[in-house]
């Protein structure tokens, strides 16, 4: 069923109206509608997890929003986790029941509103915390509703506020993502029926400071998880970046805590254990942590854009973004893949071998055993994973390779992850030499899972015949990909065969 929204002339799907008259009218008489107001933030506060319950630490997290005077609290994610039903005291208890009883044993606690996270589709699904959240407003849901996105978004002090989903379950979906049960069809990406919903949502609110609520991070910075990022986070991140009134991003998922400027945007990364509110006034929001005795703290923001900006310099005719110039920025880790990057250093020579230009080198020394030909590449590492670089007509990717003469194999390359404007396949991006330099697929793929699964010389070359003196300068064309982005870079090994 398509509603329509008359205040701003568009369609929405589902359960989206529903949820956005329901929390204005909720909202509407806790204050004026001007002047300054405060609102709370928590990620991840899985009321049980890895055979706990954590009651008393979402009481404490609660009560944190009370004595910070939020008006209101926005949950980014995750509220439980695993089976709806948990042992407690010798008896069986429902987590969303245990979360609403904690709720109403904190006197005064502000209204929640939630965007989904990746633990809401367990036990009971999506409907359970909607139904525990919003009982009765949600109508249209099919069983557990984890075939649906839930989005939404609701305006209250002259401001917007906008929660996002990514996660999917259809039964019987042979379309997976990382960590993804078999059923799963979406995980870890927003669909295009979002982006185009939040075009329409955003564009009818331009003259409204908004904040942006999405459970996976669109940057890390210092939680080495790149497994864990929003796969599709250029096409967001451009998206919001389009839109100036968006000024800033909240993400869970990762259980740690960190808040970078970049892309003109605030984005905060909320950990566990920590509550947090924002001060409005007018145009200015201030983040601020809020310990048990009610003080409150202001956050601090590193400044990621201005390090980007650092990374951009110019060479001759060339401006050149240099990824990874002081080592390896992050690194991580899948059972059956092994962060070849982990015990790489930075060299400016190694005995006789000095990278051309005078420029630095990552030295990495793996032993690799050899496979059966065709079989799955195995050797990943991240270069970097935390920049978002729009692709322009006439960029290029470029760098120099260099493999040991008396290794038994020289399959090694590095590999781009590319989101497209609008979610389309895009032909292979090749170097001068016509070797593929990243697959050709649609965006919002995940490496270590696509990658995984190919031949190791599809995707990391063979040298030979291509190198002078060992060193190999792979050069790729970015132009047929203007208007995307490059959101990382890995490092790849083929495994001989």
């Amino acid at each position: 069923m398509t509603h329509v929204d008359s205040s701003a002339g568009r369609p929405v799907d589902g359960p989206t109206l529903a949820l956005t008259c329901h929390i204005e009218k909720m909202l509407a008489g806790r204050r004026t509608a001007t002047g300054p107001f405060t609102f709370g933030v928590l990620a991840d506060t899985h009321i049980h997890i890895y055979g706990q319950w954590h009651a008393e630490l979402v009481r404490r997290q609660l009560q944190g929003l009370v004595n910070g005077g939020a008006d209101f609290g926005m949950l980014v994610g995750d509220l439980g986790s695993y089976d709806a039903v948990q042992p407690l005291d010798g008896m069986p208890a429902r987590q969303t029941e245990v979360f609403l009883e904690v709720v109403r044993s904190v006197p005064d606690c502000p209204p929640l509103f939630m965007s989904m996270g990746n633990h809401d589709l367990d036990g009971d699904g999506k409907s359970g915390w909607l139904d525990a959240l919003f009982p009765g407003v949600v109508k249209c849901l099919n069983g557990n509703g984890n075939d649906q996105f839930i989005y939404y978004s609701f305006s209250y002090g002259g401001c917007h506020f906008v929660c996002l989903d990514a996660h999917r379950r259809i039964a019987g979906s042979d379309r997976r993502r990382p960590f993804a049960p078999p059923d799963a069809d979406c995980y870890l990406e927003l669909p295009d029926e979002q982006f185009d919903w939040l075009e329409h949502d955003l564009s009818g609110h331009r003259d409204e400071l908004t904040f942006v609520f999405m459970h996976e991070p669109t940057q890390q910075v210092e939680c080495k998880k790149p497994y864990h990022m929003l796969c599709n986070r250029g096409r967001l991140i451009g998206t919001l970046a389009r839109h100036r009134q968006v000024k800033w991003l909240f993400h869970g998922h990762t259980h740690h805590d960190s808040q970078i400027q970049s892309w003109g945007i605030n984005i905060c990364n909320v950990g566990r254990r920590c509550s947090q509110v924002v001060r409005v006034d007018g145009d200015e929001a201030i983040l601020y942590d809020v310990a048990p005795a009610g003080t409150r703290s202001r956050r601090p923001f590193d400044d990621l854009g201005g390090r980007h900006r650092a990374q951009l310099k110019r060479e001759g005719d060339e401006y050149v973004f240099h990824i990874a110039a002081h080592g390896d920025e992050y690194f991580g880790r899948k059972a059956d893949v092994r962060g070849i990057l982990r015990d790489a250093k930075l060299l400016a020579a190694c005995g006789a071998v000095e990278p051309p230009g005078a420029k630095t080198m990552l030295a990495v020394d793996v032993p690799v055993d050899a496979k059966p030909a065709g079989t799955g590449q195995k050797l990943l590492g991240c270069v970097s994973t935390d920049f978002i670089v729009e692709i322009k007509e006439g960029m290029q990717f470029a760098y120099d390779v260099y493999v040991n003469p008396e290794s038994v194999h020289d399959h090694v390359s590095l590999i781009l992850l590319i989101n497209t404007r609008d979610g389309r396949r895009y032909r292979r991006l090749v170097d001068q030499h016509g070797v593929a330099m990243a697959p050709e697929r649609d965006d919002a793929f995940d490496a270590f899972d696509c990658l995984t699964a190919q031949d190791g010389s599809v995707w990391s070359p063979s040298l030979k015949g291509r190198a002078t003196g060992r060193w190999y300068e792979r050069r790729g064309d970015l132009g047929h990909l203007a208007g995307g982005w490059v959101v990382g870079v890995v490092a790849m090994v083929g495994p001989p065969t």
